[in-house]
Order: C-alpha cells, then structure tokens, then sequence
C-alpha cells in the first residue's frame, strides 16, 4: 500500500535551532531531545482505514489521515468556527497569525513530542502561523496509586464530587499535588488532611476569625486604623512582595508554587493575629485593637483576589462578606478599605468535610481481595505462538494462534503497535484460559495473553526460561 508521509527529517536542522530558543521545564526538554538525540525519521500521516478524515486528493481514494495529524489542525479549525459563529469571520487570524500571540498548550506528557515536535513542524511548513510559545505539560495523575481509568470507574466524577463537596476543595487539593515535574497521586485521606490544615484552618480560619471579631466587638463595621506599627506596615509590605511572586509564578506556570505563596501569606495572617491579640487589646489599647483589625480586614480581601484563580467560591464569599470588588493583579497592592465599611451576612467560607463521606469515597476504591481458588479458576498456563496474522480492517490487532500443549487456541490481541509478527513468532507466553470467549472483528478469541503496561511501554509476561507448552503457571 502508499502512504504519504511527513519529512520530519528534513526539519530537523530547523527544529533543533527553534527549541535552543525556549525555555521549557525539564521534563518536556527531556521527552524533546530524547527524539531529537535518536534522530528524526519522516512519519506516515495517512492511514488505510474505513473511519477518519479522508485525505482530499484523487490519488487518495479510500485512505484517512492519521488521527495525529489531523487532531491539532482542529485547534485552528475551531477557533475558524468560532470566529464564524460570532459574526467576524476573520477574527481568527488574530489569534493563530498575529506575531504577538502566545501560544500556550497545556498538556499530559504522553502528547509532549506532538506539539514540541510535529505541531510546530507542521505549522512551520505551512509557513503563516504562529509557532508555541510555552509547553507546561504535566506528568500523570494517578488516583490511590493506581493509574485513573473510566472504563474501570476508577475515577473522580466532576458531578458526584461537586454534589459532595465543595468545588473548590478539588482544585485547591489537585493544585497542591499537580504533577507539574513528576507523576503524582490522590489519595482521599491526603485530600482531607490538606484541604482541612491549609484550607480551611488556614485561610478559612483567617477570615473568619477576622471577620467575626469585627461583626460582633465593632458593630458589624471595619475599624478605621490608627497610627501603623511595624508589624501593621510588614503585613502591607508582604501584601506587595507575594503579590508579585505570585505573578512570576503564574506566568512561568509553576501553579504549585503560586498557591504555596497563598497559603503562607494566609498562614502569616493568622500568626499576625496571634500576635495582636485583639481580644486582648480590645479593652487595654481599643486603638490598637482597631489598627489591627482593619489591617486583618485589608490582608482578607487582598487573599481573596490574589486567591481567586486558585478557589473561586470562597474568594467570592468572603468578598461579598466584604462588600468589595475582585481587583484587577496590578490593583491589589493599594487597600481599597478605608474603614467604616458595613460587613454582610459573616459566616465561615468553608465548611468542615464530613468524615462519613470520605469514609464512604474511600470505600469505594478499597482493592479486594481474591483467594487463591478465585486464582486458580482463571487457569493460567504456558503457551507458545506458532503462527501471527493481522486482523483485516484493525490496526492493533493480532491473530495469534497459540500452542496450550493439548490444545490449539486462537487469541486476538491489540500488540501490533509494541510487537512485530517476527517477534511474536514462537514466542512463549502467559495465558489466561479460563477467560469466556469473545469475538473481536470477526475472530474468536479463546483467552487473553497477560501482558505489563506503564502507560509508554506494553511487555509480553514471558518465562525466562525454556518450559513445555500447556505448563500450569501458579
């Protein structure tokens, strides 16, 4: 068959000049120059298929393009149909051909080299459009150590976590462990753990503390301050200063970092409360007392603006509690509190997380257990290929015909990405022959050869050493 193919080859040369120019996180970097160390090879964009895009040319007829080619076109085409649907149809132009675009793809490992690679290659050689800018791929996320899979139900819904707890308890705790350099894992009793000690207790406790004090020792209304000490004018500095770390960190999308500057400048907030003690100064110093308090009050609404990005929900509470305005960055270092403002409705941001209905998620992704008879029934025995067909019509798939010793059986397996047919031929391996039998594409398969697979690399399970076909694998 014909095949049209990418010369990335060619591009090389180019490729190599254009990533020398970016400063991108090591683990992109890393996937990057691994292929660019092994050397480029032209890559099939077209494929011989009955489903997919076909490829518009006479000399074409029945082939479809590669879904790797054809999918990021689809970041163009939609912001076309976008552009389209919004009455300007040449608005997308502003975006994908105006040199002051950035272009940033936030994306999981596995995609790294398409868009740091053959994306940018592609976009090259068409010659109009803009080029990436910043890549922030993440590692994986993997959920109570094992690998999040839908099909599995092994997953975190949106709409169930949403009917349970509080949205913004899922994108503080996924922002703290975000596997922003390496893979990463949730785990619910961490989940409780963090969100109760660094949200809740943290900057939950800030605001409520503050806002309460107010409510009920002021009337209900922000002190005006009196003369600043010190310590009033070193919240204000720090204010400024986390501010625009913050800033940095975002903008080098190093999100982890940025809400790490949130939960200590919340974390000061309390111990400068601590410090103050209202309670106390209340009846010995009622200036300070006020001076303190207004200055709680301004560190409570600059953590609500600085915080937004990170937990909408509570930030907009405590705002309306407030009676203030999200605040443009750039305004947020000049406290729009002057005093005398009337607080609404104070209550807590957040709520505690009920430790029945973590009980009840973590239950639900215990492993059970199997005995040693439930093992036994899957019959697990040693066979050996003897002979390797493709499956008409599906790229992934083998036809294997397999030695058991006293029999002869047909699996279909989806090796052909990871194996050729040379060598699976007379390869032994491990199969289930218990499995009930199912038909894939026509063939019937008798059994499922076991096989490992970490996300990158699929490995046959194979005897290290020469056994008998048919042998009894226990």
């Amino acid at each position: 068959t014909t095949h049209w193919y990418m010369k990335l080859n060619e591009m090389q040369p180019w490729i190599e000049e254009w990533v020398k120019t970016k400063d991108w996180k090591p683990n992109v970097s890393s996937a990057v120059y691994k292929w660019l160390n092994e050397g480029l090879k032209p890559r099939a964009i077209t494929r011989d298929l009955s489903w997919g895009v076909p490829v518009p040319l006479d000399e074409a007829k029945g082939k479809v393009l590669y879904v790797w080619f054809d999918a990021p076109i689809g970041y163009i085409s939609s912001t076309i149909e976008w552009a389209e649907r919004i009455g300007e149809p040449e608005k997308w132009k502003d975006y994908w051909m105006d040199r002051e675009t950035r272009l940033v793809h936030f994306i999981g490992k596995d995609n790294i080299v398409f868009h740091t690679i053959i994306w940018p290659a592609m976009l090259k050689g068409y010659g109009e459009f803009v080029l990436p800018h910043a890549i922030p791929a993440n590692e994986f996320l993997n959920l109570e150590g094992d690998k999040i899979s839908t099909s599995r139900n092994w997953a975190i819904w949106l709409d169930d976590f949403a009917g349970k707890f509080d949205p913004d308890y899922l994108r503080f705790y996924i922002t703290m462990i975000m596997p922003e350099t390496k893979d990463s894992n949730f785990s619910w009793d961490e989940f409780q753990e963090r969100v109760t000690s660094e949200l809740i207790d943290n900057f939950g406790n800030f605001v409520n503390r503050t806002l309460s004090f107010i409510n009920k020792y002021m009337g209900g209304r922000i002190p005006h301050p009196g003369n600043l000490t010190a310590d009033d004018n070193q919240i204000l500095r720090r204010i400024e200063k986390d501010a625009e770390k913050m800033a940095e960190y975002l903008f080098e999308y190093r999100f982890r970092d940025g809400l790490k500057v949130f939960r200590e400048l919340s974390r000061e907030g309390n111990r400068y409360f601590d410090r103050n003690q209202p309670w106390r100064t209340r009846k010995e110093d009622p200036e300070r007392a006020k001076t303190t308090l207004y200055i709680s009050a301004v560190l409570a609404d600059a953590l609500a603006d600085l915080g937004e990005i990170f937990i909408p929900g509570g930030t907009r509470r405590v705002k309306q509690m407030l009676g203030t305005e999200f605040r443009p960055w750039d305004e947020v270092l000049a406290p729009v509190l002057k005093g005398g403002e009337e607080l609404k409705d104070v209550k807590p941001p957040y709520k505690k997380i009920d430790e029945e209905v973590i009980s009840l998620e973590k239950r639900r992704f215990q492993m059970e257990y199997v005995t040693i008879d439930d093992f036994k029934k899957l019959g697990l025995k040693v066979g050996k290929v003897e002979k390797v067909d493709t499956v008409e019509g599906a790229n992934k798939l083998y036809k294997l015909t397999v030695n058991l010793g006293d029999e002869t059986r047909t699996l279909v397996a989806g090796l052909r990405p990871y194996y050729t047919e040379e060598e699976l031929q007379d390869k032994l391996i491990v199969v289930i022959t218990n499995l009930e039998p199912a038909t894939i594409r026509g063939v019937k398969s008798e059994g499922m050869l076991l096989a490992a697979d970490d996300g990158r690399v699929v490995s046959i399970v194979s005897p290290d050493k020469e056994v008998a076909p048919g042998s009894e694998v226990r």
